[in-house]
């Protein structure tokens, strides 16, 4: 096939080519592109059509082709081209790759822009790295971009990942006071944040005075108040909340049974399919387990069935959860099978 084959003759200006790029279902589709455009001198490597071919291979899982494709580029890199490789990198779980990337544009006299530090954040929290974060972060400040709000919250929540939450609330704490009242995401990471260091007086005094509250914002409450075992106001806030998704409703059942309510736990999740929320593997899990606590095989059985209608896996956590909730409910038999037929198990 010839290397034009996949694109339409009509297409000479750049958005077009993007448009392909990111429409591609295949390498091979990404590597006829690239011919197509060696072939008419039309790749360079300040080309916005380069980033979309980087992108574009995140989805299709052909990272090793990106890598080649962009050290064989006709020209240097530009920032915006390390920018998407760092972050097709960070998508593809390859974290020491994007922060090697990263080293190398700076080494190559590139000022990295507000795209690059947010997904290397990410890769420094997913190598657990709080030296790479502090880099990163004084990087970052040298660059004036610590003020900016996508970097600002990937700061946040970054510290918070990696268990420095000092630090992460004093990313917040330090941040100006224009930037707060636009930039919820922030609030909500440091919500989190206290709310897993158990200063609940504090998460609780962020949260009133949040200039606006999202579902996140409820839902990061309502954990901390039930891990931090006050049930009853994890029950108000829950009661309280303008909207409710599948997070909120899984919160409060795995709440309650971690507060060994399980009889309130089944009801809420039966609440839960009553109101027309379907359940994830999470709700499941967390159904599932009040139920081997309690021996309540019937509602097991129930829940199983529920999983089956909706085509869930029995496989993970939910595979996990079922054949503890059949061995302690005395059908050792059936867990055994299900434990058999499992493919994947934590």
């Amino acid at each position: 096939m010839r290397p034009d084959a996949f694109l339409l003759p009509a297409i000479n200006s750049d958005s077009r080519f993007i448009d392909v790029a990111y429409s591609s279902r295949s390498p091979l589709h990404l590597k006829h592109i690239h011919a197509h455009l060696l072939r008419h001198g039309l790749l360079t490597g300040s080309s916005p059509v380069a980033a979309a071919i980087l992108a574009a291979s995140t989805p299709l899982r052909c990272i090793p082709y990106a890598l080649s494709f962009f050290h064989c580029l006709p020209s240097p890199p530009s920032p915006h081209l390390f920018n998407a490789l760092i972050r097709a990198l960070s998508d593809s779980f390859l974290p020491a790759a994007a922060l090697s990337y990263l080293a190398l544009m700076l080494s190559s006299g590139h000022r990295p822009g507000r795209l690059a530090f947010p997904f290397a954040l990410r890769s420094a929290a997913a190598l657990c790295s709080s030296s790479s974060a502090a880099v990163l972060h004084s990087s970052a400040a040298k660059c004036a971009l610590d003020v900016d709000p996508f970097v600002r919250t990937s700061l946040a929540d970054a510290y918070s990942k990696l268990g420095s939450h000092d630090l992460a609330l004093k990313v917040f704490q330090e941040t100006p006071q224009w930037l707060l009242s636009s930039n919820i995401l922030l609030w909500n990471v440091a919500i989190t944040v206290s709310c897993r260091s158990e200063r609940m007086n504090h998460a609780r005094s962020l949260f009133d005075q949040m200039p606006e509250r999202n579902v996140a914002s409820w839902n990061s409450m309502i954990d901390g108040y039930m891990k931090a075992g006050d049930v009853d106001i994890a029950v108000e806030l829950f009661e309280r909340m303008p909207e409710k998704n599948v997070v909120s409703w899984t919160t409060m059942v795995a709440g309650f049974s971690l507060n060994r309510d399980y009889e309130r736990a089944l009801t809420t999740f039966d609440s839960m399919l009553g109101a027309g929320i379907r359940a994830n593997n999470f709700t499941l899990s967390a159904a599932l387990a009040s139920c081997a606590k309690m021996g309540a095989l019937n509602a097991g059985i129930r829940i199983h069935e529920y999983a089956r209608r909706r085509a869930f896996r029995e496989d993970g956590a939910v595979g996990t959860a079922l054949v503890d909730m059949y061995s302690k409910c005395g059908k050792v038999e059936l867990a055994s099978q299900i434990f058999a037929g499992m493919k994947e198990r934590i």
